[in-house]
């Protein structure tokens, strides 16, 4: 009995954020661009926002003192290392939506390492 293997390829060019495509080069840049040593890549996050947040948001966001999260603005990416992993967290989309002013998706660089190598 002959096997019938199918194969499938994948073209990812962008996410989406918020109604907008987020191109795969700010992807990878962000990647590059992460603050933080990864021990476990489920544990860091590029919380990818619509826009970039008000210095005045940032400074204040990033001021907070924060027991299970380690953050960063860089640009309009938000970068986090959660201590204990996200579902052990406090800040969530809502928090980080409020706090910074704008909308945003989050991924864990997992996810994001993924999304680059099916793009490649």
């Amino acid at each position: 009995m002959e096997r019938n293997t199918a194969r499938r390829i994948v073209f990812i060019r962008a996410i989406n954020v918020g109604g907008a495509k987020l191109p795969m080069a700010q992807l990878r840049a962000a990647l590059d661009a992460h603050p933080f040593d990864v021990v476990e890549d489920r544990f860091s996050y590029v919380y990818f926002l619509t826009a970039k947040p008000t210095a005045k948001a940032v400074k204040d966001f990033e001021a907070v003192e924060r027991h299970d999260a380690d953050v960063r603005v860089i640009g309009s990416d938000l970068h986090i290392r959660y201590l204990g992993g996200a579902g052990k967290s406090d800040l969530s989309a809502p928090k980080i939506a409020k706090a910074l002013g704008v909308q945003g998706t989050g991924r864990n660089l997992n996810t994001v390492r993924t999304l680059i190598e099916l793009a490649s």
